[in-house]
């Protein structure tokens, strides 16, 4: 009987983060490459690998021709003219194992984590806005306390309220949340990202 509160006998439980060989991140458009096999499900054995990947609003499963056998395991190449036609976001994606084993069906999950998928602006025939969500949310709050947002900015919706209908003091608690989740986002892109400080002038209420 597992320990973990919630979880019945014969779950998996996967740590989305752990280290995988599947890309954390990549653009649209790129090509994409790496070696994939689960010991207990050998090719030899009959087994297939299936990539899905998956958000509220985007679902693509990887093509079989872009996973072939290596040995035991599997070679994963996703063309260029595959990932092109991907929508930008987060997405989950599932690595599933599946076979036919005396007539009988059977699948396994056997990995999964997160992706980001960012915009092809390569060959985009104008300026894309990569910013995540939580960036453009924080850069509006910004605009809207600094006295420099245009009605585009104050109609923007968080929670389905328009900025323009929050008070100064809604805006600021905002303004705190999202800077710490555009803090988080650009730590896990693996950017360097400095501790909020405070600076004071070795003047400062000395010689006033």
């Amino acid at each position: 009987m597992s320990s973990y509160p919630g979880i019945l006998p014969g779950w998996i439980i996967f740590d989305l983060d752990a280290p995988h060989p599947e890309p954390l991140a990549f653009n649209a458009g790129d090509s994409l490459a790496w070696n994939r096999g689960f010991e207990q499900y050998p090719a030899s054995g009959g087994w297939t690998l299936t990539y899905v990947l998956n958000n509220q609003s985007q679902k693509y499963v990887v093509s079989p021709s872009d996973i072939t056998v290596d040995g035991d395991g599997f070679s994963v190449a996703i063309p260029s003219s595959e990932t092109k036609t991907w929508t930008a976001g987060e997405y989950l994606w599932l690595a599933v194992m599946q076979n036919t084993v005396n007539g009988v069906a059977e699948r396994f999950t056997c990995a999964m984590g997160r992706v980001a998928i960012q915009a092809d602006i390569l060959d985009a025939s104008a300026p894309v806005d990569t910013r995540a969500l939580e960036e453009i949310a924080l850069a509006n709050i910004k605009a809207v306390l600094a006295g420099r947002a245009g009605d585009g900015v104050q109609e923007y919706k968080i929670n389905d309220r328009e900025l323009r209908r929050y008070s100064m003091a809604e805006l600021f608690k905002l303004k705190s949340y999202f800077e710490s989740e555009v803090r988080k986002i650009r730590i896990k892109h693996g950017e360097t990202v400095l501790p909020d400080t405070v600076a004071f002038h070795a003047d400062w209420g000395l010689n006033g």
